[in-house]
């Protein structure tokens, strides 16, 4: 859980980014490997991804799909919750 305060942004602009499952390959290199897009609406998303913890002689993949809720409180608050599906 966490909380984020950011001056002079709007909602819209960090949504745009925390729901843009198909980039994460670039936001979070090289853990995730195949972000996908599965559903979407005004405040649920779903989407699947490929992760990847690389340690000194282990690799472990993750292979998993995920569901994201969006909540709108008002033009400046909102509040989210994501995890995997099942």
């Amino acid at each position: 859980m966490g909380a984020v305060f950011l001056r002079d942004v709007e909602l819209d602009d960090i949504l745009e980014v925390t729901r843009d499952y198909d980039h994460y390959k670039e936001f979070y290199s090289p853990t995730v490997l195949e972000p996908k897009m599965i559903a979407r609406n005004d405040s649920a998303d779903r989407f699947s991804m490929l992760l990847m913890k690389k340690a000194f002689l282990l690799n472990t993949a993750l292979d998993a799909d995920y569901d994201a809720v969006t909540v709108r409180l008002d033009e400046r608050r909102g509040y989210a919750s994501r995890g995997p599906l099942g």
